[in-house]
């Protein structure tokens, strides 16, 4: 009975670790991003290269060997160094994704749950090294090691190849739609004749803010008819934000929960023409030239 009051902590807190890894693995080059949406220096975003393989293989630690006291204290100085980043980046940046689980986006929570996550985790956590000896430890034995070395050394090659090009990115299902089939038919109105960028943006993010020179080159070279700025919040923050950017287009505050729904992470682009959405831009946004470049002969 002791050993499973102890043990069953030790797989939640190892199974947390391994999704959260395995999750931002899939798109290192968006958790980088994200980490600048955070505050973060072009320098520092670096550390979301070696941090994926990393909780991966502290989550393989902590169910090869349980609870030690040295694994159970480095889960708690990556949570509370987890939970402190993330709440700087909610409540100074706007910022209301975690990015804990990067890719498997249906884990992804509401600000809120994932401080409550994080503060049970870190409960466990004292729970952990409270308890610290009272089960028998378990060995590391040599094929644990080479199968904690396997995985590792392919953990860090796969997030290197990721941090350039995504390993899976699931696809937005307003892609290929009709517009007045997807959320963005709650806007507004759009005509099948014209093309349209939408810009979802919070006037609080600071990766919002890189990204409005970019954005106002879709109308300046005429790539789109129009384009339409998206937000939440108050209207004395936007017209702060517009007398500051001189975006050249005009912005709709919306629902909370529907900007949710289009901009999980911000800001967020939807490309529109003839009437269907053609591209879903997410965090980083093109600029008019490398779209046409880069994205528009794809479709």
């Amino acid at each position: 009975m002791i050993a499973l009051k102890i043990y069953l902590p030790t797989v939640i807190l190892a199974l947390f670790f391994i999704l959260s890894g395995f999750g931002k693995l899939l798109d290192v080059a968006s958790f980088r991003n994200l980490l600048q949406a955070y505050g973060f220096t072009e320098g520092m975003t670096l550390i979301a290269v070696p941090l994926p393989p990393l909780e991966i293989i502290l989550g393989m630690a902590l169910l090869y060997l349980g609870n030690r006291k040295n694994l159970i204290v480095i889960s708690l100085i990556s949570l509370v160094g987890f939970t402190g980043a993330f709440g700087y980046a909610y409540f100074f940046e706007g910022v209301e994704d975690c990015g804990c689980f990067g890719g498997l986006s249906a884990l992804q929570t509401s600000p809120w749950l994932s401080f409550t996550r994080n503060f049970i985790l870190l409960a466990l956590c004292g729970y952990l090294y409270k308890t610290a000896g009272e089960t028998a430890a378990l060995s590391m034995t040599r094929t644990k090691w080479r199968m904690l070395v396997i995985l590792g050394s392919v953990a860090f090659m796969a997030s290197g190849i990721s941090s350039v090009k995504p390993l899976f990115v699931p696809q937005n299902p307003s892609l290929n739609a009709q517009v007045a089939e997807t959320e963005l038919g709650q806007v507004v109105a759009v005509s099948s004749d014209s093309s349209y960028l939408f810009f979802a943006y919070s006037v609080s993010c600071s990766h919002c803010w890189d990204a409005i020179e970019n954005v106002k080159t879709y109308k300046e070279t005429g790539l789109v008819d129009e384009i339409i700025g998206l937000t939440d919040g108050l209207e004395i923050d936007l017209m702060d934000f517009e007398d500051r950017f001189q975006p050249n287009f005009s912005t709709k505050i919306i629902d909370g929960e529907l900007f949710a729904k289009l901009a999980p992470n911000t800001p967020a682009a939807y490309f529109v023409q003839n009437g269907v959405v053609k591209n879903v831009q997410n965090t980083h946004i093109y600029s008019a030239a490398s779209f046409m470049e880069y994205v528009m002969q794809e479709f």
